[in-house]
C-alpha cells in the first residue's frame, strides 16, 4: 500500500480532475441536447422513479416484457439519476451528470492504481482516459450506465489482483478476509447497476490466470463471495424475478437467436465498427494496449491488470461497446506499470506524460465532436409535440427505429403512448414473436401492405419513420419509401392520412435527415 500523498500527488490528481471537466464542458456544454438514444430512455425511466417510484409496467413498453411486468436491467443507475436529478430531471441535467461520471472514474482509476502498490504515479498520465479513443469519449458523453457500472467492475479488479496480507505461503485466504468483502461488494454493485453479471466471470476468470502468470496464488476462493453478490444483487432488485427474465432474453436468448440466425437485426453497439473507422478513432488504445503487453513480457508482472486491459482491446474489434471498459481498464494497468518506473532523464516524467496525454486528449476532442454534434436529434421534442397534440392516451405509434421510441417516451410521458420498439429488438421478439415479424416484414421493405398491417397487426394511429429508413445492409430509404408508397395506397381507399415532416438541421444530419409523422384516419 503506497504511503499518504505528497502535495505534487494531490496537484497533479487536480490537474488531472480540471482537464476532464474541459473535456466535457467542451464537448457536452451546459443547455446542449444530450448525445444519443439511450439517454433519453434513462432519463424517461429516473422521472417516473422520481415520481412515482418502482412501477410495475412502463406503458411505452408496448409489444415487450416492460409493458406486462417491468424489470430494470440499469437500475442502481436509474436511482442516481432520479435521486440527484428529482421529478424535473430533464435534458439540461445531462452534461453535468457525464462531467461527474467523468470525474468519478479519474478519481476511482487513481485510488486503484496508487492502492496496487505504486510507489509513484505520474498522475496526468491518468488523462489518457480521454484521450486513447475518440470513440469511447463520444460514448461517454451520451449518458450510458457504463459510466457507473466501470465504477464497481475496477473495484473488483483491484481485490482480485490484491495479494492477501500477511498470509504464509500456501496458506487458505481467510472466508471473510478484506478481499473477500471487496469481491462481493464489487459484485452486489455492478449487479444492481448493470444486466451482464456475467461479466464479473469473465473478468474473475482472466484476473485469476493473470494472477498464475505474475506467480501469485490464483485465490480461486475468492469465485464464492462474486457469485453471492451476484446473486445477491439479483435478488434485491426490485422485482428480481422479472429482472432475471429480462437478464436471460437480454444475455442468453439473444446471443442464441442471433447465432441461429432467428434475430434479424440487433442494436449497433453490439456490431463490429469498420476497421478503418476503429483504427482512425482508436489507434491510441491499440498502441497503448501494445506496449503494456510488451513492458509486462520484459518485467514478468503486472498480468492481472494487463491481460483483462488486452484481451478488452482485442474485443473492440468485434464489438464497439467495449471500447468504454477497454480504455479505463488500459489506463490502470499503465498508470500501475508507469509507478514502478525510475526515470533518469534531465525532463520530470510527469511534465512528459503531462505533454503527451494532453496531446491524445487534443486530438480525441477534435475526433468525437462531429459524432457529438450529430446524433443531438433535435427535432424529436417538436415530433413529439405533434403526437401529444393529437394522440390519446394507449394510442399505438408505430416506429420503424427502436432507438426513436427512447426520446419520444420522454417528451410523451403525460400522453402514454404504445410504442411498437423500445431499446433492443430482441425484446419484441420474446414477448411477441408474431408482432416482431411483422414489424421486421414492414422495416426490411417486404410487406406488400405495411400500412394495413400497422393498423391490423399493432392498431397503430400513428407513425413514425426517418426519412432514410432501412434494414441494416439494404439501400439508403428502402423502408421509408415503401412505407410513402403504401400511404399512398392506403390514401386511394378514401381513408385520411395526414403527414407532417421534421427534417433535421444541416448540423445534424450525420445519422438521420429527418423524420415524417404519419397520423392515420381521424
Amino acid at each position: 500500500m503506497a504511503g499518504r500523498p505528497s502535495l505534487r500527488l494531490v496537484a497533479a490528481a487536480g490537474l488531472a480532475v480540471v482537464v476532464t471537466a474541459c473535456v466535457f464542458l467542451v464537448l457536452a456544454p451546459p443547455g446542449s441536447f444530450p448525445v444519443g438514444w439511450d439517454v433519453w430512455w434513462n432519463l424517461h425511466i429516473a422521472r417516473i422513479f422520481a415520481e412515482h417510484g418502482f412501477p410495475d409496467t412502463v406503458v411505452q413498453g408496448g409489444f415487450t416484457q416492460f409493458a406486462r411486468d417491468y424489470a430494470d436491467r440499469q437500475w442502481l443507475f436509474h436511482v442516481v439519476l432520479s435521486t440527484f436529478g428529482g421529478a424535473r430531471i430533464g435534458p439540461e441535467h445531462v452534461p453535468w451528470f457525464v462531467l461527474s461520471f467523468g470525474i468519478a472514474l479519474v478519481a476511482v482509476l487513481l485510488v486503484a492504481a496508487r492502492a496496487l502498490g505504486s510507489s509513484r504515479i505520474p498522475v496526468p498520465a491518468v488523462l489518457l482516459v480521454w484521450g486513447l479513443s475518440s470513440s469511447a469519449l463520444f460514448r461517454a458523453t451520451a449518458l450510458r450506465d457504463m459510466l457507473l457500472a466501470i465504477l464497481p467492475l475496477i473495484g473488483l479488479t483491484y481485490f482480485l489482483s490484491r495479494a492477501s496480507e500477511g498470509r504464509a505461503p500456501g496458506e487458505r485466504e481467510p472466508r471473510f478476509s478484506n478481499e473477500a468483502l471487496g469481491v462481493f461488494a464489487s459484485g452486489l454493485v455492478f449487479t444492481w447497476s448493470h444486466g451482464a453479471p456475467a461479466l464479473l466471470v469473465a473478468l474473475f476468470v482472466v484476473v485469476t490466470i493473470g494472477r498464475r502468470l505474475d506467480g501469485l496464488d490464483a485465490a480461486l476462493g475468492r469465485i464464492v463471495p462474486l457469485l453471492v453478490g451476484i446473486v445477491a444483487g439479483t435478488v434485491l432488485r426490485p422485482n428480481p424475478w422479472g429482472t432475471i427474465e429480462l437478464l436471460f432474453t437480454l444475455n442468453v436468448e439473444m446471443p442464441w437467436k442471433a447465432m441461429r440466425g432467428e434475430l434479424p437485426i440487433q442494436p449497433a453497439e453490439f456490431s463490429a465498427m469498420p476497421f478503418g473507422t476503429l483504427v482512425r478513432t482508436t489507434w491510441a488504445l491499440f498502441a497503448t494496449s501494445a506496449l503494456s503487453v510488451a513492458a509486462a513480457f520484459v518485467q514478468r508482472r503486472s498480468w492481472r491488470l494487463v491481460l483483462p486491459a488486452a484481451l478488452l482491446t482485442v474485443g473492440t474489434i468485434f464489438g464497439a461497446r467495449l471500447v468504454e471498459l477497454a480504455v479505463p481498464f488500459t489506463v490502470l494497468a499503465v498508470l500501475v506499470q508507469l509507478g514502478d518506473t525510475r526515470w533518469s532523464g534531465r525532463l520530470p516524467f510527469d511534465l512528459i506524460a503531462l505533454v503527451i496525454s494532453c496531446g491524445l486528449c487534443a486530438l480525441a476532442v477534435r475526433g468525437a465532436r462531429p459524432s457529438v454534434e450529430a446524433n443531438r436529434f433535435v427535432v424529436l421534442e417538436d415530433v413529439a409535440t405533434t403526437l401529444r397534440e393529437s394522440a390519446r392516451p394507449g394510442d399505438v405509434v408505430f416506429v420503424t427505429d427502436w432507438a426513436v421510441t427512447s426520446p419520444l417516451a420522454f417528451w410523451t410521458r403525460d400522453v402514454s403512448l404504445r410504442f411498437t420498439g423500445v431499446t433492443d429488438p430482441v425484446l419484441m421478439l420474446h414477448e411477441a414473436p408474431e408482432q416482431f415479424a411483422a414489424w421486421w416484414g414492414i422495416k426490411s421493405a417486404r410487406d406488400p401492405n405495411p400500412v394495413g398491417t400497422m393498423r391490423d397487426v399493432f392498431g397503430a394511429r400513428f407513425a413514425v419513420v426517418g426519412f432514410a429508413d432501412r434494414a441494416p445492409g439494404r439501400p439508403v430509404g428502402e423502408a421509408s419509401t415503401r412505407i410513402w408508397q403504401g400511404f399512398g395506397d392506403f390514401v386511394r381507399t378514401g381513408v385520411t392520412v395526414r403527414t407532417k415532416d421534421f427534417p433535421m438541421p444541416a448540423a445534424h444530419r450525420g445519422i438521420e435527415p429527418g423524420f415524417r409523422v404519419y397520423a392515420i384516419g381521424d
